[in-house]
């Protein structure tokens, strides 16, 4: 029964572990996005600064800037506060107000402009690009130290959780294979960010929020598989409803994990994908911390 209590300690602290290079990966992932902001602010300035002078329609774009610097203010908010849920919403929400505001761009280029005015925005635009890439290379390097020392931490961390459940006699293959996972991705962040290229980083990101919500599932099924035999061999007087909302949760828990299977490759649909499964983890880990209510209650 003392390791049935361990287990169950060592799975609520792995829920509040807080990595130490947390805030210094989501400024740094904060800071790129930073950039990319101030170039859409800059380069719709300069069209509509370019349309002036060649006296031609322009777009308002006052809105759709006024909701990107909204957007941002919520990604430098969950940065600060290391709130890893709330980043990535408040990130794909910024990716998606930007997005906006490219297609609402791209639709205005062809709206009764001149010549004398494409010229101006492709001369204009250059200097801002390049500030644009001065910026990217500043924010990339101090995302790669950030993010390989967080990743390193995090397998650091996986690994002592492993040690001490194998211990028990628990069943860890999942956290492993979900720490291998993590090692692969370690191994590629090198290359991706030495690379410049905004898709690959960001493949990085959504790999790597995967693979974290992974080695949590796996992490409550390899408790959950070792405390079943322990609770039906105990006493405890809520082992009935206890073994019943274990099956259920285990279950539902090993659905998700296999319905949120990692893969290298990320496509469009990737990181939409994150978002709905951690969504579905966070309530199963709620689940799972209501379960542990009804053990101690039983004691």
């Amino acid at each position: 029964m003392k390791n049935l209590v361990l287990a169950l300690v060592l799975l609520a602290a792995s829920f509040a572990w807080t990595n130490n290079a947390t805030t210094a990966m989501m400024n740094a992932e904060y800071e790129y996005a930073a950039c990319n902001v101030q170039f859409a602010k800059d380069f719709v300035a300069m069209r509509e600064n370019c349309a002036l002078l060649h006296d031609v329609p322009m777009m308002d774009s006052a809105d759709y800037i006024a909701d990107i610097d909204e957007a941002l203010g919520d990604v430098e908010h969950a940065a600060r506060d290391g709130n890893q849920p709330e980043f990535g919403g408040a990130m794909w929400d910024l990716r998606a107000r930007m997005l906006s505001l490219g297609l609402a761009v791209l639709g205005d280029t062809f709206a009764n402009k001149s010549v004398a005015f494409g010229n101006c925005v492709r001369e204009d635009g250059e200097p801002i690009k390049d500030a644009l890439e001065t910026c990217r290379h500043e924010a990339m390097r101090a995302g790669k130290d950030a993010a390989t020392e967080y990743v390193g931490n995090e397998i650091e961390y996986g690994n002592s959780q492993i040690a001490e459940l194998d211990a028990m006699g628990a069943d860890t293959m999942g956290m492993a294979r979900a720490v291998g996972y993590g090692e692969e991705l370690k191994a590629d962040m090198g290359p991706a960010f030495d690379s410049g290229d905004e898709k690959e980083v960001s493949d990085l990101y959504q790999r790597h929020s995967r693979i974290l919500l992974l080695f949590r599932l796996e992490k409550m099924i390899s408790v959950m598989d070792y405390a079943e035999p322990i609770i039906g061999a105990g006493n405890n007087r809520n082992k009935e409803r206890l073994l019943e909302d274990i099956a259920d949760l285990k279950g539902d828990t090993e659905d998700l994990a296999s319905d949120c299977a990692y893969s290298t490759s990320v496509d469009a649909n990737y990181g939409l994908k994150n978002l709905e499964c951690w969504n579905e983890g966070l309530a199963l880990m709620g689940r799972f911390n209501s379960l542990q209510a009804v053990y101690w209650g039983g004691i």
